[in-house]
């Protein structure tokens, strides 16, 4: 699988957050991938529950963004320079042969989907989607 966008990188994504303003770009493909590590405007989950399935059935799991690739490869990360992309690739190739619970995939979170409504969806707005 692969998701390719054009954005503005993982990088300059993270520095709107002011904890993460002067973070390297290496270093934010290194953080993009723990969990509740965001921009302030999203959940830092997304990537890190990639990650964790990358753990249970990966085979290959890369992040490209800006002028850096990201390689996680039986749990170790390496990351090098590589030819400049303007937004994050994300490249995942998995073993379609195994089991995954869904959980483990999710870290066990039961509170991942309160936290979604609560960031992005306002529920008196719910009734007129039906």
């Amino acid at each position: 699988m692969l998701i390719a966008d054009d954005g503005i990188g993982v990088r300059a994504s993270l520095a709107k957050n002011e904890k993460y303003r002067t973070i390297s770009e290496e270093e934010a493909l290194r953080r993009c991938i723990e969990d509740k590590v965001t921009d302030g405007e999203g959940m830092g989950f997304g990537l890190y529950a990639t990650s964790l399935l990358d753990q249970k059935v990966g085979l290959r799991f890369e992040i490209r963004s800006g002028d850096h690739t990201m390689q996680v490869t039986n749990g170790a990360i390496s990351t090098q320079q590589s030819e400049f992309w303007q937004g994050t690739i994300v490249y995942l190739q998995l073993q379609t042969d195994k089991e995954i619970d869904p959980q483990e995939v999710v870290a066990y979170r039961t509170d991942v989907t309160d936290e979604f409504d609560t960031l992005f969806l306002n529920d008196n707005e719910l009734e007129q989607l039906w």
